[in-house]
């Protein structure tokens, strides 16, 4: 067993010195987008990496290297005593290592340039193919390794225990003003299957995250036996996601955002990637939406409580049957001497208070919202203008989603595979002496031809003559 950890630990410290140190951070470090260079090969070839290797301490030795993360305090504990049998081998095979990395240029390594700030400056690239793949690899990083880029790659938040949550009113009416955006696009009118269609998708992936493990997965068994405890994190790995969220600073978070502004001058590519990165950053079980995909509960505004019923704040319509509701919860019961029954009461009250509370809808501020929904608005807005200054502008649009529907529907229903061609029947046997006839589809068998030869070619004088009675007639 020690022998077998020893030689783990050996073969790690080799691909280290010889993968990452020698071969992979130099090709990110000298990497170029200009004129078609080598930085989609190597980020593309870094992302198949991180999504197709499982084995945890690679991952663990890739992603603490290229991010430059400090040691963790489990690798800086002594070691377990080794047998002396591989003592010898193991310093023959460190030797080695120490030779080829005192070969590398060590004046720039992860902790002055690393994975982060490359990231950072390919989505500032102004190839589009470079922000493609760049993208792509922050959306593997964060859906397969997101505890290591909650403390590297984003600028998180750790929420304290005891916080104000987004209410229920506030939810319905931010849901009703994105379907108003999606509305004003045009389009099919059926958005109730398209939103339940999207809640399935990513409840899906929401459940499928790997932070989500726990939450998830059930504490207690049929039988009502609690459960062990799952771990959250794999070995060597960084301490347990905690309920976050992003800051609104975060630099990677307003370089997407910043490719969103410019939505319809992108590639099709550079959207849908823009889109699902967005979607990934969201999608963890533990990381709090509000402030940056949505308001913030500390900038809600009810308004005035004695106003009506407008459409965006409720607050007299909650006041009055609150209030209602406690006088009905108070005349129902009989008064008696008992402290403890008026003290319920009142607890019911307070609590149908609340509950009227959680459905009431703050004043909607235009100030108030994190900036990717005012960019959503801008958006529409702009389409807008299109709708007015392009002629047969929907029409043009309405054919787009036409043909995007056809090759989905393609690819979904693929059409069945031609049939075979039907198979020739076979030639009739030939008999030995007997002479081969010749026919339009069958000239002659192959001894035949063999034996013929091709025909011969017309001498100098022939050619001439016949090419000379060609032109004559």
């Amino acid at each position: 067993m020690r022998l077998s950890v020893e030689v783990k630990s050996t073969l790690l410290e080799h691909f280290q010195v010889i993968f990452l140190q020698q071969l992979l951070y130099p090709s990110l470090l000298e990497s170029s987008d200009i004129d078609g260079g080598s930085s989609v090969a190597v980020l593309t070839y870094l992302r198949r990496i991180l999504e197709s290797l499982d084995h945890p301490d690679m991952i663990n030795l890739i992603l603490h290297y290229l991010l430059a993360l400090p040691d963790s305090s489990a690798s800086s504990k002594a070691a377990p005593p080794r047998p002396k049998i591989s003592a010898a081998r193991r310093r023959k095979s460190m030797d080695l290592a120490t030779m080829m990395a005192s070969k590398t240029d060590l004046t720039v390594t992860p902790i002055l340039f690393n994975l982060v700030d490359l990231i950072l400056a390919c989505l500032r690239s102004r190839n589009q193919q470079t922000i493609h793949v760049t993208l792509q690899l922050v959306s593997a990083i964060l859906k397969r390794h997101h505890r290591y880029a909650i403390i590297t790659l984003l600028k998180t938040e750790v929420l304290p225990s005891r916080t104000v949550n987004r209410t229920v009113g506030a939810h319905e009416q931010e849901i009703e003003y994105l379907m108003d955006l999606a509305s004003s696009i045009g389009g099919y009118g059926n958005f109730d299957d398209t939103y339940e269609n999207i809640l399935r998708d990513t409840m899906v992936r929401l459940e499928s995250h790997p932070c989500s493990l726990k939450l998830v997965a059930p504490k207690v068994s049929t039988n009502n036996h609690r459960l062990p405890a799952i771990p959250d994190s794999l070995p060597g790995a960084p301490r347990d996601v905690r309920e976050h969220t992003l800051r609104m600073d975060d630099p990677l978070l307003n370089s997407i955002l910043d490719l969103l502004d410019g939505f319809f001058m992108n590639p099709v590519e550079t959207n849908l990637s823009v889109t699902e990165t967005i979607v990934d950053l969201a999608v963890c079980g533990y990381m709090s939406i509000e402030g940056w995909l949505a308001r913030s509960p500390s900038t809600y505004d009810y308004g005035d409580d004695d106003e009506g019923d407008d459409g965006t704040t409720t607050a007299g319509f909650t006041s009055t049957a609150a209030s209602e509701a406690g006088t009905q919860l108070e005349t129902s019961q009989e008064p008696t001497e008992a402290t403890p029954t008026s003290t319920e009461s009142l607890e019911e009250t307070k609590l149908l208070k609340a509950m009227e509370r959680c459905r009431q809808r703050p004043v909607w501020n235009s100030e108030s919202l994190p900036r990717i929904l005012n960019m959503l608005k801008r958006l529409c807005d702009q389409v807008n203008n299109y709708k007015n200054s392009i002629p047969r502008f929907n029409e043009l649009l309405q054919q787009r989603r036409d043909a995007f529907h056809t090759a989905d529907s393609i690819l979904d229903n693929p059409p069945p595979p031609p049939p075979p061609p039907p198979s020739s029947m076979p030639p009739p046997p030939i008999r030995k002496n007997s002479p081969v006839q010749a026919t339009p589809d069958r000239p002659g068998s192959l001894d035949e031809i063999m034996r013929t030869g091709s025909p011969s070619k017309p001498s100098g004088f022939e050619g001439s003559a016949w090419s000379r009675h060609a032109l004559w007639y």
